[in-house]
């Protein structure tokens, strides 16, 4: 949750010198997946990986308008991987986790 409250607040500010990092998963396509992931909800940022963890911040240059109204949702896409767990109990156990209410984590397949 530490990371994902990183993730959030990078999301929300676009100051330049705003900078944010996950931790690195250790496979290759893991972290291509991660980087091309936060790519694609934070555009205008670059991410580069440093050491253990992948590290995000704004590209510099030009103004980037926000397209998100404020008190709006900052969406976050990831993968969950799951071992001996039913698919939709995962998905609770992780939205209380994450302190969100019942349905606010939405899934995209169930394989």
């Amino acid at each position: 949750p530490e990371e994902l409250d990183a993730l959030m607040a990078f999301g929300r500010g676009r100051d330049e010198a705003a900078t944010a990092s996950v931790a690195a998963p250790c496979c290759k396509d893991a972290r291509r997946t991660v980087h091309a992931t936060i790519a694609a909800a934070f555009k205008g940022s670059d991410t580069k990986t440093v050491g253990d963890a992948i590290c995000v911040k704004w590209r510099p240059g030009r103004k980037r308008k926000r397209k998100v109204a404020a008190g709006d949702a900052l969406v976050v896409r990831c993968v969950m991987e799951k071992r001996n767990a039913e698919g939709f109990a995962a998905v609770r156990e992780a939205e209380r986790v994450l302190g969100l209410p019942r349905g606010g984590v939405a899934t995209a397949g169930v394989k």
